[in-house]
C-alpha cells in the first residue's frame, strides 16, 4: 500500500491496542510498545530441569518439587511468563490469523534461547506439530512460523516433518487432564531424521508439560542424542498446584492394572459424551439409585475400579462406549472420579481433601 495512503487511513481510522485500548502509532501492530514492555522474561533462578522460576525459594539443582514424576523431559526452558499480553498475542496469532505478530513473538523466543540455552548443543529444531485436520482449518502452524525465524537466527536447521500428530484432541488449554488427552498423539514417521541428533523441541506455551512430555517420549523412540524443550511462554501462576494434581492422578493411574486403566479411560470417554437424564427425579426412583443408597447407608462402598474404600465416594451414571448403560451406577473413589469427571474444579477439591488428610 502507498505509504501516504496508509498514513491517511491511520489518521482517519486509528487502530487500537488489542490489550489496553490505546491508539497505536504507524509502526505498531495490534499491541502497543507499552504493553510489550510488560512481558516478564524468565531469568535469574529457575529449576535446572523443568525451568520453573524459583524466585526466593531455597532449592538445590537439578530439579524442584514441581517437576513431573515419570517425565521424559531432560531440560525445559521458557522465554517468558504467560501474562495477559502474551496470551493476547498468542490468541491473535493462533485464532485470528494475525501472522505479523509472529515476528515479535519470535524475537522474544530468540532472546530467550540466547539467555537460557547454548545454541551449539543442538543439531535440529523440531516444532510441536498440529494434527492435519487442525492445520487444514487454520492453514498454518504458528509454532512452525516462529521456529523458522528461530532457525534463521541461530543457524540450527528446522525439520517440521520429523514429528507428526496422529491423534486429534481437544484444545489443551480447555482440557482438564492433559496427560491422558495426549497419550499416543505423536509419531516419528522417519527415525533417521532425528537419530543421534541433539533435538530442540519448541512449542508456543507450557502449561502442565504434558504435550511436550508426550512429544519427547515419542521422539526418544527414534534414539536421538537427547531432546530438550524451549517454549515461548509458560503458565507460572497455575503450574505448582496443577502439576501436583497431575502427579497425584498420574501415579494412581500408573499403579492400576491394565484392565482397570482401560475401564477408567472408557468411563472418562463416556462421561464426555453423556448428558444427565432429562428427568432426574425418575432416575432417583430407579433400582440403580436405590441400590447405591442402600450400600451407602450400610457402609459397603468400595471403588469399582481400584477397589479402594473411601470416606468420599462418588456415583456415576455415565454411559461408557456401550459398556455401561446411561443409568448404570458406578461407584468411584475420589481419585478415580477425578480421572473420569471432566470438571477440573472437582478434581482440585478432591486433591485438596487428600492434602488435608495427610495423604
Amino acid at each position: 500500500m502507498n505509504p501516504i495512503l496508509r498514513s491517511l487511513i491511520m489518521f482517519l481510522y486509528p487502530s487500537q491496542c488489542r490489550h489496553c485500548g490505546e491508539t497505536l502509532d504507524a509502526t505498531e501492530k495490534y499491541i502497543c510498545e507499552r504493553c510489550w514492555s510488560q512481558v516478564e522474561v524468565i531469568s535469574g533462578r529457575y529449576c535446572q530441569r523443568c525451568g520453573h522460576p524459583l524466585g526466593n525459594v531455597s532449592i538445590s539443582p537439578p530439579s524442584c518439587k514441581w517437576c513431573l514424576r515419570g517425565t521424559q523431559l531432560r531440560k525445559v526452558r521458557a522465554a517468558a511468563q504467560s501474562g495477559p499480553v502474551l496470551r493476547e498475542a498468542l490468541n491473535l496469532l493462533k485464532f485470528q490469523g494475525k501472522l505479523v505478530i509472529a515476528n515479535r513473538l519470535a524475537d522474544i523466543m530468540i532472546e530467550g534461547m540466547a539467555r537460557l540455552l547454548d545454541v551449539e548443543d543442538y543439531d535440529l529444531i523440531v516444532p510441536v506439530p498440529l494434527h492435519k485436520r487442525a492445520k487444514r482449518k487454520r492453514s498454518y502452524n504458528q509454532v512452525e512460523i516462529i521456529g523458522r525465524r528461530l532457525s534463521r537466527a541461530t543457524g540450527i536447521p528446522m525439520d517440521a516433518k520429523a514429528l507428526i500428530k496422529v491423534k486429534d484432541i481437544p484444545r489443551q488449554s480447555e482440557a482438564a487432564f492433559r496427560f491422558l488427552n495426549v497419550r499416543g498423539s505423536f509419531d516419528v514417521p522417519d527415525p533417521s531424521r532425528v537419530q543421534g541428533k541433539g533435538i530442540l523441541l519448541i512449542d508456543d506455551i507450557f502449561i502442565s508439560g504434558s504435550t511436550v512430555n508426550e512429544a519427547c517420549k515419542t521422539l526418544a523412540k527414534a534414539r536421538p542424542k537427547f531432546v530438550d524443550v524451549l517454549t515461548l511462554a509458560r503458565r507460572v501462576d497455575i503450574y505448582p498446584k496443577f502439576n501436583a494434581l497431575e502427579n497425584w492422578l498420574y501415579e494412581h493411574f500408573q499403579s492400576l492394572p491394565l484392565k482397570a486403566q482401560d475401564r477408567l479411560e472408557r468411563l472418562r470417554d463416556g462421561a464426555r459424551q453423556h448428558s444427565a437424564p432429562e428427568d432426574y427425579e425418575e432416575y432417583l426412583q430407579s433400582e440403580h439409585w436405590k441400590e447405591f443408597s442402600f450400600r451407602m447407608r450400610r457402609g459397603r462402598l468400595n471403588c469399582e475400579v481400584c477397589s479402594a474404600g473411601a470416606d468420599q465416594v462418588h456415583h456415576l451414571h455415565y454411559k461408557s462406549l456401550g459398556k455401561e448403560k446411561p443409568t448404570d451406577v458406578v461407584v468411584l473413589c475420589d481419585v478415580c472420579h477425578s480421572f473420569v469427571h471432566p470438571m477440573g474444579k472437582m478434581a482440585i477439591q478432591a486433591f485438596e481433601r487428600q492434602l488435608e488428610g495427610g495423604v
